[in-house]
C-alpha cells in the first residue's frame, strides 16, 4: 500500500519497477543495456519523482513558482528532501525512506550485472 500524499505515487512506482525490471532482465542475460533504455534506467525513477513534487505542489504556497519544475530538475537531490519536510512534517521521513528505495533500486539491480 502506498503512504498517503496529496498526489498519487503510482506512478513513480511503476516507473521505478519497471526501470529495475530492465536492469534485472539486463543483468540476467549479461549484456549491456541499450542506450535509451540505459537512459531510463539511470534516469526514469527521478523524472517520475519530480514529476509527483509538480502534482504534489497543487495547493501550495509553492505553486506560485513559475519556474518550479526547472529549479527541481537542476538541484532535485537536495530539494526534493527539503519539500518533503516542508510539506509533511514528521511523516516526510517515511517518503524520503520510500523515494530512496525508488530511485536505489534500478541502481542496485544494474550493479548486479557489474559484477563478475
Amino acid at each position: 500500500m502506498l503512504l498517503r500524499t496529496h498526489a498519487s505515487l503510482k506512478t513513480a512506482v511503476v516507473a521505478s519497477l519497471s526501470a529495475t525490471g530492465f536492469a534485472v532482465a539486463y543483468a540476467v542475460l549479461g549484456t549491456e543495456p541499450r542506450p535509451l533504455t540505459a537512459l531510463y534506467i539511470r534516469v526514469g525513477p527521478a523524472l517520475a519523482l519530480i514529476s509527483w513534487t509538480l502534482a504534489d505542489l497543487r495547493g501550495t504556497d509553492l505553486e506560485t513558482i513559475l519556474d518550479w519544475g526547472l529549479f527541481q530538475c537542476m538541484v532535485w537531490p537536495v530539494l526534493m528532501p527539503w519539500y518533503l519536510k516542508r510539506r509533511y512534517g514528521r511523516g516526510a521521513w517515511a517518503l524520503i525512506a520510500m523515494f530512496l528505495a525508488l530511485l536505489l533500486a534500478p541502481r542496485l539491480a544494474e550493479a548486479i550485472r557489474a559484477t563478475p
